[in-house]
Formats: C-alpha cells, sequence, structure tokens
C-alpha cells in the first residue's frame, strides 16, 4: 500500500507571494476500501489559500518596469526543472480577486502539520496569521476617485482578498463628501488606540469587543484619499499622546495612484488591486517618511530666512478641500491656526507622504481634473496644453548638504547650485519652469519623477526644471514616463535633502516679460502669482478661475487652500521626519539585491498521504 502511494504523489507549486491564509484542519475522516475490509483513518490537512498571477494578451498593468527586478524562481530540493519553469512563469501577469486557488495537503502526523503550518506562516510573511491578531480592516471607498469605479474594485478585487485573512472582518464605508475619510479615521482609530492600550471605554460609548480593534485603515481611491487617512491616525495619535500606529494600506482606484506604484516596485510586485489588497491581508508594513511642511505669509520686506528658525507651532492644521478652502477649519485645530515667527505669519501646515510641487507640474495637476473622465491619461492630455502655452516661475531655494546629497549629484555628473552658507546651500532668483519635491520615486502611475527617492531613506528627491527649449522639454516630458532618465537631462536638476526651504516669487513670465505666457489675461498682470484673490465669488457652481491661473502649490495631490495673493509671496518650509506612517507592503530585504528574489519564492507541497510543504 506504501508503495502505491508514493507512485500517486503529485506535487504543486505555490508561489510564496501568492499565498493568503493556510489553516489547518485537524481529525477528518477518511474512509479507505479494500477487496477484503474497510478502514478509517484520521487525516489532519492543511488548506493554503492563494491569488496566482494571470497573465493576458494586453494588459497596463504587466510593464517591464515592474519585472525588472524580479530574480529567478527560487526552488527547493524536492523540485525539479518543471517546477522551475512553472515558478518562473508565475511572476508575469497581474492577479484577479476572483481568480483564487485552494490547494490541499494531507498529513498523518499532527505535529509534521503544525510544524509546516508554522513554517509556512513565518515564510510567506502571514503576519496577522502568525501573531493571531483578531479585529477588523476599515475600509473607505472614495466613489469620486478616477473614473469613478472604486466600489466596483472593491467588490470584484479587494474583498474577497481580505476576506481570506483569519480571524479579520471588512467593514466598507463608502465617503460622500470631502473630508469624510479623516474625519471618520480619526474617530475610529482614536477608539482602536484606546482599545490596544488598555483604558477601555467610557459608559457611553461601544462595547469592549477585540473585534472592534482596527488592524488597518485601507484607502480606495486616489493619493489624496491615502493622505486624509494617515491625517485622521496623525490626529488620533496626537490627541492621545501615543507613538502606537494603525497601518495604512493603498488600493489604486484614482487617476495617479502614485503612492501604490512606488509600493508596488518597492515590494518587486505588480501594481494591481488584488495584489496591493494581498500586501494588506498578509500584515507586513514598512515605515514611510513624511515631510512637516510649513507654509508662510512673508513681511513686507520679503524676508524669508528661516534657516535657523526652531519656532515650532503648537497645533497642526490639515489640508482643506477645496469646496472649503474659506477658512474653515478642522476638529481639534487650534481657533488661532497662524503661527508668527521671524515676521512671518504661517498660513497652512501640512504633513506631504508622497509630494510638494509648484510650477509646470502643479499646474498640470491641478487643471488635468477639468478631464477626470480620462482617468490617468488627463495628465499627458494637460501636459501636452501646458507645453505649448508655457508659464515661467520665480524663486529662491536653500537646502541642506549632506554626504547623500553630494555623493547623489556626482553621480549625475552634476554640480551643487546656489551660495553655501554652513550646512546649506541657497539659490537666488532663479528662473524655473516648475519644481517637484518627491519622497517616492513615481509622481503618478506612469511617472517616474525621483528615480533615486526611496520611501524610508530620510530624504526628499527635489527635481528641478529650468527654462529650455520645448523639444528638449517634450523628450524631458518623454523622459519622465518609466524610464527615469531625465534626471541626467541639463535642464534639470536632482537633489536630496532633509530640509529646505522654497520661496515663490511668482510668475516670471508675467512680471518680467519672460517669454512662454503670450496671451496672459489682465488680471494675471496684475497679480504676480498669476492668482486671483480666493475670496471672489465662493458660491460659484464651477471650480473658480483663479485655479488655474498657475502659481499654486500642491501636496500630496491636493491643492493648498488660500496661498495665494495679489501682493505677497510665500516661503515653504518642509523637514523630513523618519518613519512618519507605518503602510502595507513587503519589506525590503536586508541582503543584498542578488540574494533579494522573495518575489519569486514557491512552495513545493506533496499531496499524497503524509507529506509536507518544501
Amino acid at each position: 500500500e506504501e508503495e502505491e502511494e508514493d507512485e500517486d504523489e503529485e506535487f504543486c507549486v505555490v508561489r510564496k507571494r501568492d499565498i493568503v491564509s493556510c489553516e489547518l484542519v485537524v481529525g477528518s475522516r477518511i474512509k479507505k476500501k479494500n477487496k477484503t475490509e474497510t478502514k478509517t483513518t484520521r487525516q489532519h490537512r492543511i488548506v493554503i489559500t492563494s491569488f496566482p498571477r494571470k497573465k493576458r494578451l494586453i494588459d497596463y498593468a504587466v510593464l517591464p518596469r515592474f519585472l525588472s527586478s524580479s530574480a529567478s524562481a527560487f526552488t527547493s530540493r524536492n523540485a525539479g526543472d518543471d517546477f522551475s519553469a512553472a515558478a518562473a512563469k508565475g511572476n508575469s501577469g497581474k492577479r484577479f480577486g476572483h481568480k483564487k486557488n485552494v490547494h490541499v495537503v494531507k498529513y498523518k502526523s499532527l505535529d509534521e502539520a503544525l510544524e509546516d503550518v508554522k513554517r509556512i506562516e513565518e515564510e510567506c510573511g502571514l503576519e496577522h496569521q502568525r501573531m493571531n491578531k483578531r479585529g477588523r480592516f476599515l475600509v473607505f471607498i472614495n466613489p469620486a476617485a478616477g473614473r469613478g469605479k472604486a466600489e466596483e474594485v472593491f467588490k470584484k478585487h479587494v474583498e474577497p482578498v481580505l476576506k481570506c485573512a483569519r480571524n479579520c472582518v471588512v467593514e466598507a464605508i463608502v465617503t460622500t463628501r470631502s473630508g469624510e475619510t479623516e474625519e471618520r479615521t480619526y474617530e475610529r482609530s482614536k477608539e482602536s488606540l484606546l482599545l490596544t492600550r488598555g483604558r477601555g471605554y467610557e459608559s457611553n460609548t461601544t462595547t469592549h469587543n477585540e473585534d472592534a480593534r482596527v488592524l488597518g485603515i485601507i484607502a480606495i481611491g486616489g493619493d489624496g484619499t491615502i493622505a486624509e487617512a494617515y491625517a485622521g491616525v496623525e490626529r488620533a495619535q496626537k490627541e492621545l499622546g501615543t507613538h502606537e500606529s494603525i497601518p495604512i494600506g493603498a488600493i489604486p482606484a484614482g487617476s495617479g495612484n502614485a503612492i501604490c506604484v512606488s509600493l508596488a516596485e518597492q515590494s518587486e510586485e505588480v501594481n494591481d488591486a488584488t495584489t496591493m489588497a494581498l500586501l494588506i491581508a498578509k500584515g507586513q508594513t514598512i515605515r514611510l517618511d513624511g515631510a512637516r511642511l510649513a507654509i508662510y505669509r512673508n513681511d513686507e520686506n520679503g524676508s524669508n530666512d528661516t534657516t535657523n528658525d526652531t519656532t515650532k507651532s503648537t497645533s497642526s492644521k490639515r489640508r482643506l478641500s477645496l469646496d472649503r478652502r474659506n477658512g474653515s477649519k478642522k476638529n481639534g485645530s487650534n481657533t488661532n491656526n497662524n503661527t508668527i515667527s521671524n515676521n512671518r505669519i504661517a498660513v497652512y501646515q501640512n504633513t506631504a507622504l508622497l509630494s510638494v510641487s509648484w510650477g509646470f507640474f502643479a499646474d498640470v495637476d491641478l487643471e488635468s481634473e477639468r478631464f477626470r473622465c480620462l482617468g490617468g491619461t488627463r495628465f499627458i492630455v494637460q501636459a501636452i496644453a501646458r507645453l505649448i502655452n508655457l508659464r515661467t516661475y520665480k524663486m529662491d531655494l536653500t537646502y541642506r548638504v549632506s554626504q547623500e546629497t553630494k555623493s547623489v549629484c556626482e553621480r549625475l555628473g552634476k554640480s551643487l547650485l546656489g551660495r553655501k552658507e554652513g550646512e546649506f546651500r541657497t539659490i537666488k532668483d532663479e528662473n524655473i519652469l516648475g519644481i517637484w519635491a518627491m519622497n517616492l520615486p513615481w509622481g503618478s502611475g506612469d511617472t517616474k519623477s525621483a528615480p533615486l527617492a526611496s520611501p524610508s531613506d530620510g530624504f526628499f528627491d527635489i527635481i528641478i526644471v529650468h527654462p529650455t527649449s520645448k523639444l528638449n522639454l517634450l523628450k524631458l516630458l518623454l523622459d519622465f514616463d518609466t524610464k527615469g532618465s531625465h534626471a541626467k537631462n541639463d535642464a534639470v536638476t536632482y537633489l536630496k535633502t532633509s530640509q529646505f526651504e522654497l520661496t515663490l516669487l511668482g510668475r516670471s513670465d508675467l512680471t518680467e516679460g519672460v517669454s512662454g505666457s503670450t496671451n496672459a489675461s489682465r488680471s494675471n498682470a496684475a497679480n504676480p502669482l498669476g492668482c486671483v484673490d480666493g475670496g471672489e465669488d465662493p458660491d460659484a457652481p464651477s471650480a473658480p478661475p483663479d485655479l488655474y491661473e498657475g502659481g499654486r502649490v500642491m501636496i500630496d495631490g491636493e491643492v493648498v487652500p488660500d496661498v495665494c495673493s495679489r501682493e505677497e509671496t510665500f516661503t515653504v518650509k518642509g523637514s523630513v521626519e523618519r518613519g512618519l506612517a507605518n503602510v502595507f507592503s513587503f519589506a525590503p530585504s536586508s541582503s543584498s539585491p542578488q540574494t533579494y528574489s522573495s518575489s519569486s519564492f514557491h512552495v513545493v507541497a506533496a499531496a499524497a498521504a503524509g507529506g509536507s510543504i518544501a
């Protein structure tokens, strides 16, 4: 009988990256009939659930940029060349929520089954299952994001994966207004953090229940939705005075999805909704840096010397949405949100997880809102329109110089710009087309704006595009698309810094007649920032025209309110803080890049009785 079982032995290949859960079923009764008698034996089973990649003929998610870093498949000693080929084949394609595989491995020995379950949990990164966590995933769905398909993405590609996570409940909330994600995240995060700290609840609050603990806050939408989710968690942390955080999950359903693309690339995974849900269900997290930002209104003399300014604000004013930009305040913020420092007033404070942009990049992002129905293509359309009618801007920039800053410039074959002032360098009265300060490599789903950026390196990468010919600018924009080779262009300055100050001196094509914008309106000529006072016509049903006149600042894909004046200038001060946000992603390997191939690992399972996971 044993010889017959060995001959019937089968092998199934399961990539470790595809596995979402591993469940042990103890004591299943199996009846075996022989010629003379019937035996009843007890068998134990391991049920492995996975979501494999499925390659399609044409799929925008399957691009060389996501597969170039994948190493060859790792094979165990029990697997032959056929299994190596099968695992390598599974490295391409994307995942789908309705394409689920379930493998069953049988055991006679309970000890062997328990040992293999433990090993699968460790090697496949099933943190939620390994730590035996109980709780719920709080999912916020932004129906206005992208092309308006966030709810469909959740039902088809996200919910089936999250439900596979053991001891986890999925709670979905469809938002109906701007800012709702932040408010509700704040409330639920506060409750969960109180529960975790063991304070319990007051008599008029929710019953003490371990299932009420939030294991993760998931944002289905664009980069702005993710920023709102982090804002709510941060508010709860500050109010409770705790460093404990709730992980944030990102699901691509917007137009840009820069955060999702960056996390997928550093995880050596494909960027699709099912894969990002798989990362969340597993439970592995990384720390994401952020920049503490403060925007000051300069005094009459235009003073912007803030290099030694150590005054900190006593409150944190979060980003306001467009429909509340005229003086509305968030819950929990101080009544007086202005911070006076060195004769300047801080009119806005925020934390940037992704980017800060001004000039060409902010104009394209903001003005393309009119073409939201086109999805991510809207950025290309608006970039071409802005290329035809260029605007130029003037700025001052002070940035901290470190050894990393120098090494990046040497790597790109460029010199450091600006006058040296101790640890800082200052660039004065510089004409530019645009500036983009990035924490992550990708500025949108198809724009690798900061190819040398890393989520947790403690630096922001600043990209400055100087005035150049339109032909070179067209080549530059093409190089931005997935290649990242624009950093070596002569019209680009690439800086890596942990502290910077950007003084916005307005549109130079209007104030000095620099060629670029040929049909400027009279209102623009009277306004050095190219803006109209935000107080005009606040009840207009459509977006006010001043939003499309240039000079606006964008933080994490959202326009900064009230930073627009006829006669005043502003200074944006940023300081990078390490490990601000806790996000779901595969942690980078500490070993060398040549040995990091965990995205290609697979499991070989012996399907016969008494078999084991190899």
